[in-house]
């Protein structure tokens, strides 16, 4: 029961600031499956929270009063970071509202047509000594994925702001400048459909992102072709000396 109040407690709070003259909040939205494989959250400081549960599921991490916390249907160990956490933005190179990213991975076992909602998924952004400065959320709507692929990092989806929304895009700039580069976020979120978890939200952006295989592949010709021009040269340069 405490659990159940603290979660509606930190909903009405989320609710009550965003009344109170804190900044206006921007929208999350679904932005596209990231990629097939290669997704997997693993153990990273810039989890931002794990959930399991059957039916629904629900938890979230905050640094409100400059203090790590943590609550709900979250998956042990509660007190690892590389499940739960709040990062600094400054660490995640979120600058830009446009470096805000989250990576969402379902772990569905009901097979490859197993799916989930996210009714609810909320950042809160902190101050590095821990004032509330606002959140965005997904107001337009819940984030429903019919199409699950079971297994952590097998389907990981991107959440975020529309890149088009310059509107919106403003609006989260307004947060990142009020929290600032110290400053830190947490999460809220609450999903139905869940078939046992665990379902993982993972900061990702300016420094976080997972490079694709087809983006690994480029980035080793690129570093081949520049030592082989290196090696062209050296040798043309004893040539003539």
């Amino acid at each position: 029961m405490a659990k159940l109040n603290k979660l509606i407690a930190i909903v009405a709070f989320n609710v009550i600031a965003a009344t109170a003259g804190v900044p206006a909040h921007a929208s999350l939205v679904s932005l596209g499956e990231a990629s097939a494989g290669g997704q997997g959250s693993g153990a990273t400081d810039f989890n931002l929270i794990t959930l399991q549960n059957a039916g629904t599921e629900a938890g979230f991490t905050s640094y409100l009063g400059g203090s790590f916390s943590s609550e709900g249907n979250l998956q042990d160990p509660v007190g690892d970071n590389s499940k739960h956490s709040t990062p600094q933005l400054g660490a995640l190179g979120w600058s830009s509202a446009s470096d805000v990213l989250v990576l969402f991975n379902g772990n569905e076992g009901g097979g490859p047509n197993a799916g989930i909602t996210i009714d609810t998924i909320t950042l809160n952004f902190f101050t590095a000594g821990g004032d509330f400065v606002g959140s965005i959320t997904n107001d337009l709507g819940a984030l429903n994925y019919p199409t699950v692929q079971p297994g952590q990092g097998s389907a990981g989806f991107l959440i975020g702001v529309a890149p088009s929304d310059a509107i919106e895009l403003a609006a989260l700039q307004a947060l990142l400048n009020a929290a600032g580069q110290t400053g830190h976020v947490g999460i809220y979120a609450s999903l139905s459909g869940a078939d046992g978890g665990a379902e993982t939200f993972t900061a990702v952006g300016a420094v976080g992102a997972v490079p694709e295989p087809s983006t690994w592949a480029m980035m080793i010709l690129g570093f081949a072709g520049v030592g082989f021009m290196a090696y062209r040269r050296r040798n043309s340069a004893m040539r003539t000396a």
